[in-house]
């Protein structure tokens, strides 16, 4: 009788764990108006331009790529405003953001500090294909070379401001190997920091948090896993809301397509929690799903 009271208890226990590791959310933890003033962002014009691209460090730093006013928005771990610094309206892309500087891509890699103060510029000759993952403070980005025709890779040291094309161990320390192939479609195991997982699927870019817990992040998705790599929690992008009527004054347009509501940018922080912005025709908001621990 113990002893079913004991394996009773157990499997309550392993219940009560499995439903308290959940994600909970959306809240909406930032909301800007449009224009071009200190803390809206985009254009107050008919089409409603809006930023796309957006990325938070490790302790929650949100930086927002406002392309359409020239800029990067900064605001703290409270979503306070602390910064606005001016870009080059020249083609640039926001990489990624630490707890004192932005990384930014032109034909060069530039690393600002929170001042806009460019501390170094760096030659990037490829064409930029994407941003692998970030760990250790390193960024692994793709390019491709027009010359080989063929991707290369290369790592950015966010914290020394350099960059070099070979990998070195020390640094990434994250190993991926493919195990399986069915259907054009891969699995992988993976290695990290004395963890590895199995069967991890290639649909979409294999994100750690600081626990060292492995996710993949689509654009429609974000999924985290068990060593066994079985998808334990999901959170799905909420839908966009196309408009019923194409003649309202209050709609913006995307592709052709006219929307009251659009949602996209799913993004997964260092503490687990997902984020990902809206855009309204009366105001631009991010969201935030919170990973709530065991």
């Amino acid at each position: 009788m113990k002893s079913i009271k004991i394996i009773a208890l157990f499997f309550i226990i392993q219940l009560q764990n499995y439903v308290q590791a959940k994600w909970v959310g959306p809240e909406t933890i930032l909301t800007l108006e449009y224009g071009n003033q200190k803390t809206s962002v985009g254009s107050a014009r008919e089409e409603r331009d809006f930023p796309t691209n957006y990325s938070i460090s490790e302790k929650g730093i949100l930086a927002i790529d406002d392309r359409t006013n020239n800029r990067i928005m900064l605001f703290d771990k409270r979503m306070k405003h602390m910064k606005n610094i001016a870009m080059n309206p020249i083609g640039y892309r926001l990489l990624g953001i630490t707890e004192d500087r932005i990384v930014i891509l032109t034909e060069y890699v530039v690393f600002y500090d929170f001042s806009g103060k460019v501390l170094r510029k760096l030659e990037f000759k490829d064409e930029f294909v994407g941003v692998v993952f970030i760990e250790n403070n390193m960024m692994k980005i793709i390019g491709h070379d027009a010359k080989r025709r063929k991707p290369k890779e290369y790592v950015l040291d966010l914290g020394e401001c350099m960059y070099t094309d070979k990998n070195s161990k020390d640094n990434i320390v994250t190993k991926i190997e493919i195990t399986s192939k069915k259907g054009g479609r891969h699995k992988f195991s993976v290695e990290r920091k004395g963890r590895r997982w199995e069967n991890v699927p290639s649909d979409g870019q294999i994100v750690f948090d600081e626990w060292n817990n492995l996710y993949t992040v689509r654009e429609e998705s974000v999924v985290r896993y068990n060593k066994k790599g079985k998808a334990i929690a999901k959170v799905d992008r909420p839908n966009s809301l196309p408009s019923e009527d194409i003649r309202s004054p209050k709609v913006f347009w995307i592709e052709e397509v006219a929307y009251d509501k659009f949602v996209d940018g799913l993004q997964l922080a260092a503490d687990g929690s997902v984020y990902a912005y809206e855009a309204t025709w009366s105001n631009y908001k991010i969201l935030r799903w919170k990973w709530v621990k065991n």
